[in-house]
């Protein structure tokens, strides 16, 4: 008994750990955590990231250490007595060098300030790729909602429809009414059989979308956080505040201000590419040879002391022509800037046309959505006075049918009107609230 309660208890347990209630949050922080061009634009993000820390490393010196063996036949230069002989000789070679760039016309500091800006930007890409994902989650996730309430609806309008073939099978049988309206209606209640399984289609297609959205499987079951609150009156917003307050705060006009920055370092990098360039060089070297088939004088470790060498060496090098190479990245680097420039403004022009779009639609959409609310009360009290006509005989069944279809189409567009707003209410709310 013990064992079969512990059982249930672990079985319901599971069922119930199973059952997700999908929010929208929740579906729109699964579909970033999946999506493949926000994992690009990470990817994009760490590249950004090793070049930063590439080019600051620039500043540190290089050190190399190298050797070599070799062996060399007839008439050489004995690296010990610095002769000719004619003899076979052996000899190792060793060294460590290094170099330490002292001045390069501040192209070093240019890259870092240049890489580190483009880090920034690579940030804001992230962002943006999230805010894209977002909305297109949020779209399908009311989609989903739409067709939820069509399907409950059209089920409803099939019982209804059912109710009442029924209770005419029952007049017909009780000679009250012909037979010809009995048949009129169990052919509206197959039209409405019809309508219910193409509104349970649309929801299992509207279903699939979300779920490829955030890259489930087909099969999966979703099960969406129904909230049947009506949308809130309109309230007149300011365009003009709404663009001023998300073109600092959007990453879309964000990144490329950072990236009109990035391309001045390249072009101040680009510049200065024909001022003069100091470098610092040092090493130690030494060399070992043995005539071969004769016994050296000196040891291995005695002719590397013997010929240790060391340097240090100042280079200064001045750029006098490099067939217009420079002049080249120079003119590269001003028309990428440019660029730059342009993508800005018209990103920035993008925005303010989102902006007073999204500002239109949401309106045009809560007129709609007004006018939709009172046909569909209109329709229903309609239909509802003509439901009584019908028990008493004093509307035909065509009449009762068109007023039917009418009342059905009306339902459908105050859906569709209500949804419709309360999505272009959130792509509003999406520039004002500029929340990934």
């Amino acid at each position: 008994m013990k064992l079969s309660f512990l059982l249930i208890i672990s079985i319901l347990t599971v069922a119930q750990a199973q059952t997700t209630i999908w929010t929208l949050d929740y579906c729109i922080e699964k579909a970033i955590e999946n999506n493949i061009q926000v994992k690009r634009s990470v990817l994009s993000q760490n590249n950004a990231k090793a070049n930063s820390h590439q080019s600051m490393a620039q500043l540190l010196p290089t050190v190399n250490a190298s050797a070599n063996h070799s062996y060399n036949f007839g008439r050489n230069i004995n690296p010990v007595t610095n002769s000719f002989q004619e003899s076979n000789i052996q000899g190792n070679q060793f060294s460590i060098n290094a170099s330490l760039p002292i001045f390069n016309g501040l192209q070093t500091q240019f890259r870092i300030r240049e890489t580190k800006i483009n880090l920034q930007a690579s940030k804001e890409e992230i962002k943006q790729n999230k805010n894209e994902v977002m909305l297109q989650v949020t779209s399908a996730y009311l989609q989903v909602l739409f067709q939820s309430e069509l399907l409950k609806a059209a089920r409803w309008q099939l019982e209804n429809a059912i109710t009442k073939a029924t209770q005419m099978e029952k007049s017909v049988e009780a000679g009250i009414i012909a037979k010809n309206q009995l048949l009129e209606v169990q052919s509206m209640q197959a039209t409405d059989e019809l309508n219910a399984t193409n509104a349970e289609n649309n929801l299992e297609l509207s279903k699939l979308s979300l779920r490829q959205l955030m890259l489930l499987p087909a099969e999966m079951e979703l099960e969406l956080s129904i909230q049947n609150s009506e949308p809130e009156t309109i309230n007149l917003d300011n365009t003009e505040e709404i663009y001023a307050s998300a073109s600092k705060e959007m990453p879309a006009p964000r990144q490329a201000n950072l990236l009109i920055e990035s391309a001045k370092f390249r072009e101040y990098s680009a510049k200065n590419s024909r001022l003069p360039k100091l470098n610092l060089y040092a090493g130690i070297l030494s060399n070992y040879a043995q005539v071969l088939g004769q016994n050296n004088q000196f040891s291995f470790q005695e002719q590397l002391n013997n010929n240790l060498g060391k340097y240090v060496q100042l280079r200064l090098d001045v750029p006098i022509f490099n067939a217009w190479q420079s002049k080249t990245i120079v003119q590269t680097a001003v028309v990428n800037r440019k660029n730059a420039e342009l993508n800005a403004v018209e990103v920035q022009n993008t925005l303010r046309q989102d902006i007073e779009k999204a500002y239109l639609n949401k309106k045009t959409a809560y007129k709609r959505y007004i006018a939709s609310q009172k046909q569909v009360e209109l329709m229903k009290e309609t239909f509802r006075m003509a439901e009584q006509k019908l028990a008493v005989g004093t509307i035909s069944m065509i009449d009762f049918g068109t007023l039917k279809n009418r009342t059905s189409s009306a339902e459908s567009d105050y859906l569709r009107a209500k949804y419709d707003y309360i999505f272009k209410t959130k792509i509003l709310d999406f520039y004002k609230n500029t929340a990934p």
